[in-house]
C-alpha cells in the first residue's frame, strides 16, 4: 500500500452554527472562517486519549483498570497577521462554535456534499501571542475547550 502524504491535504474551518453535527451543510461550513492558510504546519494540535476507571477490588493484589471517558485536547497555533486581522480577531471574544476538519482531500477543494469530515463542538479560550524567535513568523495560540463529543465520520450535506 502506498504512503499518503499529508502536505496540502487538510482543510480546517471554524463554523459558528451547525444544526446537525453528523451532517453539516455546505452552506453552514461556507459561513465559517477557513483556518488552514493561517495555521502553522504543526499548528493543528489535537491529542486524543482515554481516562481510566479503577476497578481494583480490596482483595486484589494487582491494580486493574478499564477505559473510561474519552478526551481530546486542542491547541491551535496560527501565524499572526495583526491585532485587527483574522484569525486573531476571530478569537477575540472566546467564541463558541465548531471546528470542521477534512483530511485526505486537497485543501483547495471546495466543501461539497458527501465528503467525510470531523466536527468538534468547542469554545475557545484566551489568545496568547507566542514569544518571537529568529527566522520565524509571529505566532499566537488559542486553546479549544470541547463542549460535546466529536463526530469523527460526519457526512457533509447539500
Amino acid at each position: 500500500m502506498a504512503d499518503i502524504v499529508n502536505d496540502g491535504m487538510t482543510r480546517v474551518c471554524f463554523v459558528p452554527t451547525i444544526v446537525d453535527t453528523a451532517a453539516p451543510t455546505t452552506t453552514e461550513i461556507a459561513a465559517g472562517q477557513d483556518l488552514e492558510t493561517f495555521l502553522t504546519p504543526d499548528g493543528l494540535g489535537m491529542e486524543f486519549g482515554n481516562e481510566s476507571v479503577d476497578v481494583t477490588a480490596l482483595s486484589s493484589t494487582y491494580n486493574a483498570e478499564l477505559p473510561g471517558r474519552q478526551t481530546v485536547s486542542t491547541e491551535l497555533t496560527f501565524k499572526f497577521q495583526g491585532d485587527t486581522a483574522a484569525p486573531f480577531s476571530t478569537f477575540a471574544s472566546k467564541p463558541e462554535g465548531y471546528i470542521v476538519l477534512r483530511r485526505n482531500v486537497v485543501a483547495t477543494t471546495a466543501w461539497t456534499a458527501s465528503q467525510t469530515v470531523e466536527v468538534y463542538a468547542v469554545q475557545f479560550g484566551t489568545r496568547h501571542k507566542v514569544a518571537p524567535a529568529a527566522n520565524e513568523v509571529l505566532k499566537f495560540t488559542v486553546q479549544a475547550f470541547h463542549t460535546a463529543a466529536p463526530v469523527f465520520g460526519a457526512t457533509v450535506a447539500a
